[in-house]
């Protein structure tokens, strides 16, 4: 092998120079956080109530929708909501006293008195 001759070296272009180079001036940006305006105890009293009240508002419909739901199927069913044919224990609140009756819940309720308003026997 025999070697190559060199190729002959062709002057590089001259690389411009760099203008010159201008100071810098760095911009400052100042963040200014708007002012929180002053919480006062009637402000803390009315956002109290506010909760509060929405919570009760919003217990009042849910009571109302499933009332309503527990009604309709009551009704789907064809149970009555008088409670005749009902397997369920009643108090009978809704029953009148007649005269009797009244004259023994007085004696049940006073001092010394017992169930069914008869004093026991010595």
């Amino acid at each position: 092998m025999v070697p190559q001759p060199a190729q002959p070296v062709t002057p590089a272009q001259p690389v411009p120079a760099a203008p010159p180079a201008e100071p810098v001036t760095p911009f400052v940006y100042e963040v200014v956080e708007p002012t929180t305006p002053s919480t006062t105890a009637v402000d803390y009293l009315l956002g109290a109530f506010a909760v509060v009240g929405t919570v009760a508002a919003v217990a009042i419909v849910l009571g109302l929708i499933f009332a309503g739901t527990l009604i309709a199927v009551r009704r789907a069913r064809g149970t009555a909501l008088t409670g005749a044919g009902s397997a369920t224990t009643r108090l009978g609140l809704d029953a009148r006293l007649g005269p009797a009756s009244a004259e023994a819940d007085a004696s049940d309720s006073a001092p010394g008195g017992t169930a069914g308003g008869q004093e026991p026997a010595p």
